[in-house]
């Protein structure tokens, strides 16, 4: 192996997190009695991009967040309805997606056993955690690390000085670990920022910058990068 551990992101890495998210807000509308269409849930998906951006800015908090999207979607939308028992069911739903981005599999199971993977992802505990708990990925993760526990996301300095703690990773070693995922704003700069190796994924192409070591398209392209 050329590195010590791999670290990948979650969503848009390893989770296909837009079909996930589009099946549970589908499914949290039915729940709710909410009539649901592509131009309600294109509105629900900028509002709540937004205020992860302001979550990663250090401008709100998980709570905030989780309080603000729904309540923002009805108010824009004139939607009647409960915008706390939205989130709730929402929530639950998106527990339960396990859906995987194609490769993901495959490279956890043939990088298992060589060396710990981590999963680091900007999350909330209560919907990440029986997530990957129900995954097919469970069995081939070491350790897991979510913001929603740590009390700071990715890219925060903290973040990743919480986890290099709780690995016992000396500040020397940090360029021997390499971090995966898909956000040039809170993987490639938090990891960077960090002192690791640190590897874009982007399936449309291009998007890498100063803060990328290494760019793929396919998750298997990431294996001859970390393999001898």
């Amino acid at each position: 192996m050329k590195y010590q551990m791999i670290f990948f992101d979650a969503d848009g890495t390893l989770f296909d997190f837009d079909r996930s998210e589009r099946h549970s807000f589908a499914a949290a509308c039915a729940d709710q009695g909410i009539p649901a269409s592509p131009g309600l849930y294109e509105q629900y998906r900028a509002i709540n991009a937004e205020l992860w951006r302001q979550l990663e800015r250090g401008e709100i908090d998980q709570s905030a967040l989780r309080r603000l999207r729904f309540e923002k979607l009805f108010s824009e939308t004139g939607i009647s309805g409960d915008a706390a028992s939205m989130n709730r069911c929402y929530s639950r739903r998106l527990s339960e997606c396990t859906f995987l981005i194609d490769g993901a599999l495959d490279i956890c199971r043939a990088l298992h056993g060589k060396c710990p993977l981590i999963i680091v992802t900007n999350g909330i505990p209560d919907i990440q955690a029986p997530r990957l708990k129900k995954s097919a990925l469970a069995p081939y993760i070491d350790h897991i690390f979510i913001s929603g526990e740590i009390g700071w996301q990715k890219p925060h300095p903290a973040f990743f000085d919480h986890m290099f703690r709780e690995l016992d990773i000396p500040s020397d070693e940090r360029g021997q670990m390499i971090l995966l995922g898909d956000s040039l704003s809170s993987d490639m700069k938090g990891g960077r920022d960090a002192g690791m190796t640190t590897c874009l994924y982007a399936p449309q192409g291009g998007g890498g910058n100063e803060t990328c070591d290494y760019t793929i398209q396919n998750l298997m392209e990431f294996l001859p990068l970390v393999l001898d």
